[in-house]
């Protein structure tokens, strides 16, 4: 379940319907008072508190009096507070609120009093937990592009900030172990259902964005350049450099149009690996992991498309975990030993480069593994500048026709904003087609 809410003042709903079916119903004014003048008169409504307030309020019961010696500060105080999250995000069993919550000086000073009791810090986010109906508590933060103390490249994606408040979240390994199947089973997940789509993921080891649901959306609804043709060319696949826990190639195997029957990702995180694997199973696809010391892929090979025994028990989704420069090799071999097997090779139409803030390193690779004879299409996601985009669409275009060389026509045939990546920058997809060698698509 994923659930954002703001936590404004509600309503007694039931109220307001007998209200407005009285005011309906009531066709006659009463004596000295014009009909326009009670139908035009503001009725106030009843409020309650938000279930966070009355939450947070549990919580504040638990301590002690006059902690702080300072009598302004006041349940209310605290509740008012310009930095007590005003919205949260539900991903069952976790709560988590926004980047730069209870961050005012009277909550830092309170966060630290907690954090002196670990007895007390427990009672008190126990409460909220249990007003809210969750397990789990924390506070959200932007995933550096490099950590803030080695300065090393965070090419994982790695959620480093996130800042947990309450429940185990799993041990906390270095990255240079590689998880065990125990590790995983130790470690704490959550999902989210996003257009019927389920996903899970270890929040402390990978993260996930909400704002990605436009291009998801996108995807589903078949509004891709090219990915309606997916029918009129029969079963096809689509590769995914940077696969994540399936934030886009769930969606690619679930778009009616597009007849996408084959998922070739690439991810270099394990726990992201792990969670594309879970998030796969939990929509009834095959999935399929593949190291990079695994120097064949042993699957069915069906030998001819309508050997239906065998084909069912193809994967869905084939994961490499390696680095994503091995995909064109890979993407090669793969295709000649299904083709002399006399197996059915589906032609990759739909290449997707979802890195932020830039997806530059992957870009020849994506060119390579595109069908060589019915070309497609490349989705590129990138930062730029508000004032920049039409910059960077000629820069994109330039770039796509240098790698894909004179034989290919190249064509930046649209760009999408799929949310704010900072002020004044945003998060942008890129649609470059690119033709055949031997025919134009």
């Amino acid at each position: 379940m994923e659930i954002s809410l703001p936590h404004n003042d509600m309503f007694d709903l039931d109220m307001l319907r007998s209200l407005e079916i009285n005011n309906k119903t009531s066709k006659r004014a009463q004596p000295g008072k014009s009909l326009i003048s009670q139908n035009n008169r503001k009725l106030k409504r009843p409020q309650r508190p938000s279930p966070f307030h009355v939450a947070l309020s549990s919580a504040l019961s638990t301590l002690p009096p006059n902690i702080f010696s300072v009598p302004e500060i006041t349940d209310s105080a605290f509740i008012s507070d310009p930095t007590t999250p005003k919205s949260y995000t539900i991903y069952s069993p976790l709560l988590l609120f926004p980047t730069g919550s209870f961050s005012s000086p009277q909550w830092q000073r309170l966060l630290n009093f907690l954090k002196s009791d670990r007895i007390r810090n427990n009672e008190f986010w126990e409460a909220v937990a249990k007003g809210m109906r969750v397990s789990h508590l924390a506070i959200n933060a932007p995933i550096p592009v490099a950590d803030a103390e080695s300065h090393m490249d965070n090419y994982k994606r790695l959620p480093i900030s996130l800042h947990p408040l309450y429940g185990f979240f799993g041990p906390h390994l270095p990255d240079s172990r590689f998880p065990s199947s125990e590790d995983f089973n130790q470690a704490f997940w959550v999902h989210a259902r996003q257009n019927g789509i389920f996903q899970t993921w270890a929040p402390i080891y990978t993260m996930f964005s909400r704002g990605n649901i436009t291009e998801k959306t996108r995807i589903l609804k078949g509004e891709l350049p090219g990915l309606d043709r997916g029918k009129d060319l029969g079963e096809t696949a689509a590769v995914d450099l940077y696969i994540g826990i399936g934030y886009f190639s769930f969606c690619y195997l679930k778009a009616e149009k597009a007849n996408v029957t084959r998922v070739w990702g690439w991810e270099v995180s394990p726990w992201s690996v792990e969670g594309c694997k879970r998030g796969a199973k939990g929509n009834g696809w095959r999935c399929q992991i593949v190291s990079h010391s695994d120097s064949n892929v042993e699957m069915p090979k069906p030998t001819s498309s309508k050997e239906k025994e065998n084909k069912e028990k193809e994967p869905e989704i084939v994961i490499f975990h390696e680095d994503n420069k091995y995909a064109a090799e890979r993407i090669t071999a793969l295709r000649i030993m299904v083709k002399e097997g006399g197996g059915y090779w589906r032609p990759i139409r739909h290449v997707n480069c979802g890195l932020l803030p830039t997806s530059r390193g992957s870009w020849e690779t994506a060119v390579k593994v595109l069908d060589d004879e019915l070309g497609g299409w490349v989705h590129a996601h990138e930062n730029v500048g508000v004032n920049e985009v039409e910059i960077q669409k000629d820069e994109v275009q330039k770039a796509f026709e240098g790698l894909a060389g004179p034989d290919r026509e190249v064509e930046v045939v649209g760009g999408v904003k799929v949310k704010g990546w900072a002020p004044g920058v945003l998060h942008w997809v890129w649609d470059i087609s690119i033709s055949g060698r031997k025919c134009k698509t």
